[in-house]
């Protein structure tokens, strides 16, 4: 295989000497001893309004006050249903003093011999009788696919 050739066109038309030199720097202004007063003018502010994020806050102020008003009614359910609970213990107390009051104006003697004057016997003395009751099967009902598969049959047949 044949050897290429040497490149060398950088070395060949390089001159030393030839680069670009820094250029001196600017002299700088010589400032008047005396300055006069510098006329400021008032910058003027932009603000961007994004609307998606005026919307997202106006959501989330939306959401703020629901939660608000929610706990609020919660509050106010709990208030009540404790009020309810309240009156139900009433109504519990109530109903045992009644009861109590109840079970003591009548005599159990009194009543027993009553309904022993009506002709009533006691349940030990009745006669017991064993009655075994037996409930028929009930007939299957036809489905539509059983008159389907009757049908079939049939015309088939």
């Amino acid at each position: 295989m044949a050897q290429k050739p040497e490149i060398q066109y950088v070395g060949q038309f390089y001159i030393h000497g030839s680069e670009a030199k820094e250029l001196a720097k600017k002299t700088e202004k010589k400032q008047a001893k005396t300055q006069l007063p510098q006329h400021r003018f008032e910058r003027t502010r932009k603000v961007h309004v994004d609307p998606l994020a005026i919307g997202s806050i106006l959501t989330a102020a939306v959401l703020m006050v629901a939660i608000v008003m929610g706990t609020l009614q919660l509050q106010t359910a709990w208030q009540e249903l404790e009020t309810a609970r309240q009156y139900v213990y009433e109504l519990q107390d109530t109903h045992r003093t009644l009861t109590t009051e109840y079970r003591r104006s009548f005599d159990l003697e009194e009543v027993r011999s009553a309904a022993l004057a009506l002709g009533m016997i006691p349940a030990e003395e009745a006669q017991v009788m064993k009655i075994t009751v037996t409930v028929p099967e009930a007939e299957p009902e036809r489905t539509w696919t059983d008159d389907m598969v009757w049908f079939l049959e049939g015309l088939f047949a």
